[in-house]
């Protein structure tokens, strides 16, 4: 299967006060299209930083990130721009609605931003919408929604422009457990139809429920079921070639 996305060599750095604190550590990741991936990792490990370098909310400091063919560790702002744009779509903890528009409203939002009309716009909107279960909840505002169907349109508007990757930053987070397994159960049957999917959590039950588990510590990814770490060539710490290709660090 066509890989969709690789990173290689990856680090990343932050400067605090006289202090340069290490977040990522030569991480190598690959991820193919049609995975349901999640990064699991504490609070702290890294995981946030490693989501906004994916989501190109942040640059790499050094290594290379290839998305399809683009090479994002080469791309200026304007690219990366377009590229969080038409690729990816993001889900969030906290939804991120626009509180006074209707749940269609939000939804058709990021396709008139593209300049498609509105009643295009509008069509594919319900078309989102029906596919998350929400199609007598069109014209409800997020506060007469429940957490649940809140994130609902939140996944809504993030699939309505058909992004090559569905990136959740805990997306059942701000739920109570019975709506969480609600929305990871909606993760599954997207997954099934096709859509790439990563997901970043601090929950082993919440990260069970996809197909493949990395988990990052101190920013340094493992395999589930492994202690072994992306290699490092200052500690000479190098996995076989085939525990790399099983946990699909390359």
């Amino acid at each position: 299967m066509q890989n969709l996305f690789t990173l290689q060599g990856v680090n990343k750095s932050y400067h605090m006060g006289q202090e340069q604190l290490h977040v990522l550590k030569d991480v190598c990741l690959e991820v193919r299209r049609g995975e349901y991936l999640t990064i699991l990792g504490p609070s702290g490990s890294g995981k946030s930083t490693l989501m906004n370098i994916i989501g190109c909310m942040d640059n790499l400091d050094t290594g290379s990130y290839q998305f399809e063919d683009i090479a994002v560790h080469k791309c200026n702002d304007n690219e990366l721009t377009w590229l969080r744009n038409k690729k990816i779509g993001f889900i969030f903890q906290k939804y991120h609605l626009i509180p006074q528009y209707s749940a269609l409203q939000n939804v058709i939002m990021p396709l008139l931003l593209r300049g498609m009309s509105r009643a295009q716009a509008t069509r594919e909107a319900q078309q989102s919408i029906d596919l998350v279960g929400l199609s007598d909840r069109m014209s409800h505002k997020p506060n007469e929604l429940s957490g649940g169907q809140q994130q609902r349109v939140a996944i809504a508007r993030a699939l309505v422009t058909q992004p090559a990757l569905l990136l959740a930053d805990e997306p059942t987070g701000a739920l109570d457990s019975a709506t969480g397994k609600e929305i990871l159960a909606l993760f599954r049957r997207l997954n099934d139809a096709g859509n790439t999917i990563v997901m970043i959590s601090h929950d082993a039950n919440v990260a069970a429920q996809s197909h493949r588990i990395i988990h990052i510590n101190d920013g340094w990814l493992s395999d589930e079921n492994s202690d072994i770490q992306t290699y490092n060539p200052r500690h000479g710490s190098q996995p076989d070639t085939a525990s790399q290709k099983t946990m699909g660090i390359c």
